[in-house]
Parts: structure tokens; C-alpha cells; sequence
């Protein structure tokens, strides 16, 4: 009786311990997943961002030609540190239109 009561305890634990193993492997595969969702969520935000920067850096060099070719029409005479910037904006606007 003994053997027997042994060999049925073994048996349960083992079948614990394949219930765990198996409750642990499908948790492992939700916490992948969970984690391949949120990575899908970072490159969307990524883009959103840089998208808006791209927003706003194409606006700060025409905002630069704006404020150059306003400084042209007041007066006729180009204001120096205007015109300086005037260089980089357009190099800037090339980089980012091709």
C-alpha cells in the first residue's frame, strides 16, 4: 500500500509540474507577444515624431528665406546677419528635398 500511495504522489507531482511547465511556456508566449505589440507601438510613435520634426525644421529655413526676403523688400539693403543664414537654409532645404 505503501508503494502504491508513493507511486500515486509521484504521479500527481509530475502532472503539477507538467501543468506549470505548460502555464509557464504560454505566459512566456504572452509576455512575447505583449512586448512585439508595444515595440509596434514605439516605431509608429517614432515616426510620428520624426515626422514632426521634419514638420518643424522645414519650417524654421523657410521661415529663415521669409525673414530675407522681407528684409529685401523694407529697405533695399540686406542686413548681414540675415543674409548669413540665407546659405544655410537653402542647403538645409536641399538635403531634405531629395
Amino acid at each position: 500500500e505503501d508503494e502504491a500511495m508513493a507511486a500515486k504522489l509521484a504521479a500527481q507531482a509530475k502532472a503539477k509540474k507538467a501543468k506549470k511547465s505548460q502555464r509557464d511556456k504560454e505566459m512566456a508566449d504572452i509576455e512575447k507577444e505583449m512586448k512585439e505589440g508595444e515595440a509596434t507601438v514605439d516605431k509608429m510613435e517614432l515616426a510620428t515624431n520624426q515626422a514632426e520634426i521634419l514638420h518643424s525644421i522645414t519650417l524654421t529655413y523657410f521661415r529663415v528665406l521669409k525673414s530675407v526676403e522681407d528684409t529685401f523688400t523694407e529697405d533695399g539693403n540686406s542686413n548681414a546677419s540675415t543674409t548669413d543664414l540665407l546659405p544655410a537654409a537653402l542647403r538645409g532645404l536641399a538635403k531634405f528635398s531629395h
